[in-house]
């Protein structure tokens, strides 16, 4: 399958969406409204890219390729992008708070 730009534009927009849940979950990680927006951005930018096709992929039980239905392929690419941006964000805040903890 190739690149499909509506799905790659909404993994972005779900990944910012994504980025701002996860930073609401870890406030103690906060990097700012603009930054959780850019990285969950960035997340949601990478699952576009390398997980686009792979998303889709949903197999029955008898091993068989379901067929495509428009509505849920947006809405799997959704959870994709905000799942990737809210990934992205947990290891920004992470990386953050790792590198201003004073050490020990």
């Amino acid at each position: 399958m190739d690149l499909n730009l509506t799905f790659l534009g909404v993994q972005i927009l779900a990944g910012i969406f994504g980025g701002w849940g996860a930073a609401t979950a870890m406030h103690e990680h906060s990097l700012g409204v603009f930054s959780h927006a850019l990285l969950g951005a960035g997340g949601g930018l990478l699952s576009g890219f390398f997980a686009q096709s792979l998303v889709l992929t949903v197999i029955t039980a008898e091993g068989s390729v379901n067929g495509h239905n428009p509505s849920i392929d947006l809405f799997i690419q959704a959870l994709a992008g905000g799942l990737a941006g809210a990934v992205a964000v947990m290891v920004g805040g992470m990386v953050k708070h790792a590198i201003d903890r004073p050490h020990q």
